[in-house]
């Protein structure tokens, strides 16, 4: 993982630090059978140098167009554009340019002691998923990245790889540039699942749903998981001054908190298959089933 602090202003700046964390090409090369002759199929290399480069695990047609880190640069400068400066940037690769990027520390709001901020991840893969950018919320009491606080998709858009990709991405920077009132919709929808008090058991528990015929240790990990969870609500929530809301001898708390633990535990706590670093994680998250899940639950009256 590539980071840099929080007090990165100048684009140039932003540039060089992209060109560090992704110094290779990804080039698209025609695939020969073993008698060297030619296939309609071809591959990518990531390539470093002569003596370092390396396939990818994906094979396409001729008509297959891979984005370069120019078309990422565009998308990250529409962002700065769009929240005026950026104060956060990480990178990871994940067979996909990965950035991560913050706006400066004034642009936070609090809402009910969940210091918030705009974040926007941009994940652009060589695979089936193309390029994604996804607008949302960074949250500072538990470094969580909440990018499911809108029901319908429409802060998330897909690029695919083909002619009309070069069109597109400046499409969505265009896009992007205008997303302040976004943001505004995404701060809204926290603050309205900050008002509506739920079951935390109960919330986990319809997220997170056990078969009657589990097993024994099926069971056990089962509850292992739901107390994890239950103790990162108690934890964030003594950060902020807060205490388990009772109600007859039921635990409550907002939605947005129910919805915020489960998001937490999935990002920082959960088992993840060869994931190096706490970006790639974040962005793992995005699309887990359990944290669509809960935004479901959490934001249905929003």
């Amino acid at each position: 993982m590539k980071q840099a602090g929080n007090s990165i202003m100048d684009m140039s700046e932003v540039d060089a630090y992209l060109e560090d964390a992704f110094d290779f090409d990804v080039i698209k090369r025609r695939m020969y059978d073993p008698d060297m002759k030619t296939t309609p199929h071809y591959g990518l290399e990531k390539f470093h140098s002569v003596s370092k480069r390396e396939w990818l695990p994906h094979t396409f047609k001729e008509g297959y167009i891979p984005h370069t880190l120019d078309h990422v640069k565009n998308l990250v400068r529409a962002y700065e554009y769009a929240v005026g400066s950026i104060g956060d940037v990480q990178c990871a690769w994940d067979n996909a340019h990965v950035v991560v990027l913050r706006s400066l520390p004034g642009h936070s709001v609090d809402i009910n002691g969940h210091v918030v901020e705009p974040t926007m991840m941009i994940r652009a893969g060589y695979d089936s998923t193309a390029v994604v950018s996804r607008l949302g919320l960074f949250n500072h009491v538990c470094a969580n990245g909440l990018f499911n606080l809108d029901r319908d998709r429409s802060m998330s858009t897909r690029i695919t790889h083909n002619a009309m990709m070069e069109g597109r991405i400046e499409t969505l920077a265009r896009s992007i540039e205008g997303l302040s009132d976004r943001v505004e919709e995404a701060v809204g929808a926290v603050r309205t699942a900050s008002t509506v008090n739920v079951s935390l058991s109960e919330f986990v528990r319809e997220v997170y749903p056990l078969s009657t015929d589990a097993s024994s240790r099926t069971r056990y990990n089962y509850e292992s998981r739901v107390e994890s969870i239950m103790m990162r609500v108690i934890r964030e929530r003594a950060i902020r001054g807060f205490s388990l809301l009772e109600c007859s001898g039921n635990p409550k708390v907002s939605a947005f908190d129910a919805y915020n633990a489960i998001q937490g535990y999935e990002q920082h706590q959960a088992r993840r298959k060869n994931v190096k670093n706490t970006t790639e994680r974040m962005v793992r998250a995005v699309d887990n089933k359990f944290v669509r899940k809960a935004a479901s639950l959490a934001f249905a009256t929003v």
